[in-house]
């Protein structure tokens, strides 16, 4: 598929391209205004369904070029990260800047299933089975039974960045 969609900076706008984003600017179709402002890098994910999502001060849907507010949570901050599970679209995880939280009504209702002291960097889902995995600043934390008990390594993950599971 050569459709890319693309958030301008704090979630101004949301732009798509049907030519894999050759040409730049010039070959983009603006989609909706962002309802609020976002993170710089104002996250975006598509459901298996195909239903694209994003994280300002709450959890919105796209619905006919315009976000809807799906979430009524008490984020402490912007969403920074969104993970929909593959296997149950209606398990949705976010995350704001050290806490990660787990809906399991499709995102309107939100519960805290990790806080650290440091910085989220990625959440994953493997997609055989319940492990979920939350990378931070300092520790990768991983969890076999969607988010209700945890363990940690920090061993060796001085520098990583980003979690991606193959």
């Amino acid at each position: 598929n050569n459709i890319y969609y693309g958030m301008t900076q704090y979630g101004g706008g949301l732009y798509k391209t049907s030519t894999s984003g050759n040409g730049g600017w010039s070959n983009t179709e603006f989609v909706a205004s962002g309802p609020v402002k976002g993170q710089w890098v104002t996250p975006l994910e598509f459901s298996k369904s195909g239903e694209l999502y994003s994280g300002f001060d709450q959890l919105y849907i796209l619905d006919n070029n315009q976000w809807k507010k799906i979430s009524d949570h008490n984020f402490p901050y912007n969403l920074r990260l969104i993970k929909i599970d593959p296997n149950d679209t209606n398990i949705v995880y976010v995350a704001t800047y050290f806490n990660v939280y787990k809906s399991t009504d499709g995102g309107k209702n939100f519960n805290s299933v990790l806080s650290t002291s440091n910085y989220i960097r990625s959440i994953e889902i493997d997609l055989t089975e319940d492990n979920l995995w939350v990378l931070d600043s300092n520790s990768l934390h991983h969890s076999i039974d969607k988010g209700d008990n945890w363990t940690s390594e920090n061993t060796g993950l001085e520098s990583a960045r980003t979690l991606k599971l193959h």
